[in-house]
C-alpha cells in the first residue's frame, strides 16, 4: 500500500519498542474482519500488565478462512494454537474462552 496517497506516515519514537519475549497481558477485545473474497480474520487486542510496558496495547490478526489461500488459514490456526498454548489452554473452540482468563502470557 502506498501510504503517501493517504498523507504518509510519521513513525513516533516516543514509546520504547517492545522487545521479543513473554509478557503478561489482559485480553481486551476482538473484531471479526471480512472481505468480499471470502477472507475472514480475527483481530484480538491485549493490554500489557507490566511491569515493563504496562498499559501498552498489542494486537494480532489471525486468518481463520480464505478460500484463495489455504496456507494463510494454516498459518492463522498455527498462531492461534500458539496463543492458546501460551495461555495454558489445550483446546480453543471459541475465542470467548480467552475472556475468561485473568491474564495471558504471550
Amino acid at each position: 500500500m502506498d501510504l503517501e496517497q493517504y498523507g504518509g506516515l510519521e513513525v513516533s519514537q516516543e514509546d520504547e519498542q517492545i522487545a521479543p519475549g513473554k509478557y503478561v497481558m489482559q485480553y481486551l477485545e476482538e473484531t471479526e474482519i471480512r472481505n468480499d473474497s471470502g477472507w475472514i480474520g480475527c483481530r484480538m487486542t491485549f493490554q500489557i500488565q507490566g511491569p515493563k510496558h504496562q498499559g501498552r496495547l498489542v494486537s494480532g490478526l489471525f486468518t481463520v478462512a480464505n478460500p484463495n489461500s489455504p496456507k494463510s488459514v494454516e498459518i492463522g490456526k498455527t498462531e492461534l494454537s500458539a496463543l492458546a498454548a501460551a495461555c495454558g489452554l489445550t483446546t480453543l473452540k471459541n475465542t470467548e474462552e480467552l475472556k475468561e482468563l485473568d491474564s495471558v502470557q504471550w
